[in-house]
């Protein structure tokens, strides 16, 4: 093999390995983006659902104070 076509196989072959690692590098970044989607949604649901008791806590608390 010639040195020239050497140095266009070792070429081709880093640059496969470099979209390969940005693939990887891809794939990572949306499952830490998906991730972090699913945390924010988790947590909406616990403020949504904390909120609710608060609520339902002071509406029994007023009907006590009140009567019905």
């Amino acid at each position: 093999m010639t040195e020239n076509l050497k140095e266009l196989k070792l070429r081709l072959t880093t640059t496969n390995l470099d979209k390969e690692n940005l693939k990887d590098s891809l794939k990572d970044g949306l499952k830490e983006i998906r991730s972090q989607r699913r945390k924010s949604k988790e947590d909406l649901s616990e403020m949504q659902e904390n909120r609710l008791n608060s609520e339902i806590q002071a509406s029994n608390l007023f009907e006590q104070m009140f009567g019905k």
